[in-house]
């Protein structure tokens, strides 16, 4: 059964379908996928609204193109990222986080949880007879990982040079080229 498991500090690790293979570190606590899978599916309820009303006025052929794949950097990038944001800074403050002790997730499970939510997001288009287009191949490393060429200048998006391409990438679909 597909599992994700998950440590604090450093040594989080999961495996979904098509991730098979990766050790489980010593002491990480194992859920299972079906259970991160439910968690982010309640938060998909506006995509489906979004697509039923796309449909309702006039949308023809809709299609979902899937988000950007995470940042593989850690603590080095994101932290000094985090604390020039006064909003990610009230984020912090609100909710208690420990500021002189903040730590990102692995890249390798935030990635894996990218892939569950590209999942949820096909299975959504799907239900709403809608198309899912994965992000182009060529945006992202051999682990997943969007390239560092595409990351924009902030913890979550990517730049322009990465929306120029989903913009090709969409074109290309659009005449049958992808």
């Amino acid at each position: 059964m597909p599992t994700f498991c998950s440590r604090r500090k450093t040594r989080s690790i999961f495996t979904a379908t098509g991730l098979e293979g990766e050790a489980v570190a010593e002491g990480a606590k194992i859920v299972p996928k079906a259970a991160v899978s439910k968690y982010f599916s309640s938060r998909f309820q506006e995509l489906e609204d979004a697509i039923k009303s796309i449909r309702v006025n006039g949308g023809e052929q809709i299609v979902v193109v899937g988000t950007p794949s995470i940042k593989a950097a850690g603590d080095e990038y994101f932290v000094p990222k985090i604390r020039a944001s006064s909003n990610l800074m009230a984020f912090a403050k609100k909710y208690g986080l420990d500021l002189d002790n903040l730590h990102v997730t692995p890249a390798s499970v935030r990635q894996k949880l990218w892939t569950v939510v590209q999942e949820l997001t096909a299975v959504t288009a799907k239900k709403c007879s809608a198309e899912f287009l994965p992000v182009p191949d060529d945006t992202l490393e051999a682990d997943g990982t969007l390239k560092p060429q595409y990351w924009g200048d902030d913890v979550t998006h990517a730049n322009s040079a990465y929306g120029k391409r989903v913009v090709d990438h969409v074109a290309d679909y659009l005449v049958g080229a992808v």
